[in-house]
């Protein structure tokens, strides 16, 4: 009689997988181990009319963006990492031909065993304004808007729980969390003064790729995310928060952050709109200066930029042709005593899918203004190709 062939003890083989836009996929035949890597760039042209300065006129040829990404999940699909490297100049704040920061601008841990208490640690996005959240490869503009820039938290280092679907209802969302403070690379010892930040979203007429601008799936049925934010952050060193400058005083701020947005999309239509408010009370410090005689005498105290931004955004897919015009209003005003000035932008933009997001080229041009005098303001107009693999 003939043995019964022997169970082969070879490992069964690896899946590898590859989407546009999404990069390869290895996974283990058990699915308990995987990695997903991509490739991320963006070429930008920018052209520039500043009245007021030195150079009236402008441009720039620049790598803009220049990223990996990598997400791994190890001993079972609910213990995952997620890494995001950027390299280009910009990425790493080059002054004087040195890098100020390191490539890293995400580096996290996540556990989502539980649904409605999924825990994240180490550097990412504080999950405050919705724009900053949005992923850059999933914005309209060729940049985000200058609300945006002024009032978001940008990334720090720390931890949150939150869920995706809060009970399985496929309508609410939250995120609450708890930072150090210190922004990207934050790693060196400070006081407690921490970042708090709570965020929670309605989606009442079901769950969507609210955190995609476009409607390029041109949805039938309308789709609908309201959000809003608070943040408090203690003993801030920067006149923004996390980001901005140190005071001239050189003192602390503690800020009150409030921001609201809603997304609506259907048949190609998108809107995208957010307003901010930002209160800050000074600390101020006792940092010397020197005045026009070189000598050394305390600096001005510096006030806080209290203000008020919004961002308003309309786009709509053309049917067929994978073109999307688009145009924005943004802009904030000082509020109380601050050190802001009203400043406001204006413009358009043209998108063309060429194979969706992961192969694009943007157009866009923006009038830039202070104090509501739009016909003294600057132009800018800039051009954009994208590509991820």
């Amino acid at each position: 009689m003939l043995a019964p062939p022997a169970e082969s003890s070879e490992t069964p083989a690896p899946r590898v997988t590859f989407a546009p836009g999404k990069g390869v996929t290895v996974r283990s035949a058990d699915e308990r181990f995987g990695l997903q890597i991509g490739l991320f760039a963006q070429v930008l042209y920018t052209f520039a009319h500043t009245p007021d300065a030195t150079s009236e006129y402008t441009n720039a040829l620049e790598i803009r963006r220049a990223r990996l990404r990598m997400q791994a999940n190890v001993f079972g699909p609910h213990n995952k990492m997620f890494v995001h490297l950027g390299f280009s100049p910009k990425d790493m704040q080059m002054q004087d031909g040195h890098p100020t920061k390191t490539p890293i601008f995400d580096w996290w841990l996540e556990f989502d065993h539980l649904r409605d208490a999924i825990f994240r640690f180490g550097q990412f996005r504080v999950p405050y304004s919705r724009e900053r959240r949005v992923p850059i490869s999933e914005i309209e503009f060729v940049d985000r808007s200058l609300a945006n820039a002024e009032f978001n938290l940008d990334r720090d280092v720390g931890f949150d729980i939150r869920s995706e679907d809060i009970g399985g209802l496929g309508r609410l969302r939250y995120d609450v969390g708890i930072s150090v403070g210190g922004g990207r690379d934050a790693s060196a010892f400070k006081d407690f003064g921490f970042l708090y930040v709570a965020r929670f979203e309605v989606l009442p007429l079901g769950l969507f790729d609210d955190y995609r601008q476009a409607d390029l799936d041109r949805r039938r049925k309308p789709a609908l995310s309201i959000g809003a934010a608070y943040a408090f952050m203690d003993d801030a060193a920067n006149n923004r928060g996390i980001l901005g400058a140190v005071p001239t005083d050189g003192g602390t701020t503690d800020f009150h952050n409030v921001t609201a947005d809603v997304v609506f999309k259907v048949a190609g239509v998108s809107l995208n709109s957010e307003v901010f408010w930002r209160h800050g009370i000074r600390t101020y410090g006792d940092a010397l200066v020197l005045d026009d005689e070189g000598m050394e005498v305390p600096a001005a105290d510096e006030l806080p930029r209290n203000g008020f931004g919004w961002s308003a955004q309309l786009g709509y897919v053309v049917p067929v042709v994978p073109l999307q015009p688009l145009v924005r209003y943004s802009g904030f005003i000082p509020l109380t005593e601050s050190s802001l000035a009203r400043t406001e932008e204006l413009g358009a933009g043209l998108q063309w899918f060429i194979h969706g997001s992961a192969l694009e080229l943007g157009l866009d041009y923006f009038r830039t203004f202070t104090d509501a005098e739009i016909e003294d303001g600057s132009d800018r107009v800039r051009v954009q190709l994208q590509m991820a693999f």
